[in-house]
């Protein structure tokens, strides 16, 4: 996928295209950030309706040789362009990225509920047959590619307390910071920069020391005597930071990106961010490639 990502700049992100085993969430499948209570029953109507995989769930994979394995030789099988990006789909012919993928466990980056849901279809029916896998963009979790936006929150009450016991805290404007684990708190009488302190950090597995969700939930909310089910969520701070003027008392919170580090760390510590951590962007365009279970054929 060729696109432009937020900074301007021209980006390509690249995975392969296969159908990986449904399994239950464990050793081998693991949930890269935590899920909302619902798996969807439209989703497992939608599969019970078409008996099809319709769309790709994104797949992160810690293997350090599979990125050099997405090479495409020869021209792409067919090319189609939505909203800015380039899907361009090529045949891969290489033995080793099988091999590759399986030696590592795979962590659901996009597509939980999908996830979710065709477990519970595979449950449904019993038997063994190709409902058993599910279709996935597994990319490398380190250089991928793809653009990791972070996921921000609006609280519509919140008493603000500064925290400096763990934080340490400066005024500053209401924009997005960059630097992995840092908020920014944005209420109607001003915005505030958090910074956490090197020693309150330290209780923290090191992936959820650069995720900006991870530190509000465990350094932040306990001080503000705030709770993560009732904020609102949206990768788009402008939406949030205009509720501001319907909530005098409400505040938003701005995160920074989680860097492919983090992701690639957590992947192979089985650390789960919170959820509404992350945005992978962009995503591969639905109905581009379907899976198809009446197809008998080795998936």
């Amino acid at each position: 996928m060729q696109f432009r990502a937020n900074d301007g700049l021209a980006r390509e992100a690249r995975g392969v295209v296969g159908a990986i085993e449904v399994e239950e969430f464990g050793p081998r499948v693991l949930a890269h950030e935590e899920t909302m209570s619902r798996t969807g029953a439209d989703r497992r109507q939608l599969l019970e309706a078409t008996q099809a995989n319709l769309d790709l769930i994104i797949a992160l994979s810690p293997s350090r040789a599979l990125a050099r394995l997405l090479e495409p030789t020869g021209p792409p099988r067919w090319v189609v362009e939505r909203e800015g990006v380039r899907h361009a789909v090529y045949d891969l012919y290489d033995p080793n990225v099988g091999p590759a993928i399986d030696a590592h466990p795979l962590a659901i980056a996009d597509g939980h509920h999908r996830y979710s849901a065709a477990l519970e279809f595979r449950a449904s029916r019993g038997v063994p047959g190709p409902w058993d896998s599910i279709m996935a963009f597994v990319a490398p979790a380190e250089g991928s590619g793809l653009d990791i936006r972070p996921i921000h929150r609006f609280f519509p009450v919140l008493s603000w307390t500064s925290p400096e016991g763990r934080f340490d805290v400066r005024q500053g404007p209401a924009v997005v910071p960059t630097e992995p684990g840092t908020i920014t708190v944005v209420l109607e009488s001003g915005s505030w920069h958090l910074i956490p302190r090197p020693e309150a950090l330290q209780q923290l597995p090191r992936p959820w020391q650069l995720a900006s969700t991870a530190v509000a939930r465990e350094l932040l909310y306990p001080t503000l005597g705030v709770h993560e089910s009732e904020a609102e969520f949206h990768g788009d701070p402008d939406r949030l930071l205009r509720r501001l003027s319907d909530h005098a008392e409400g505040a938003v919170m701005l995160m920074a990106p989680v860097p492919d580090e983090a992701v690639s760390e957590a992947a192979d510590d089985n650390v789960r961010f919170p959820r509404k951590t992350t945005l992978f962007m962009p995503k591969p365009l639905a109905g581009l490639i379907f899976r198809s279970f009446s197809d008998q054929a080795p998936a």
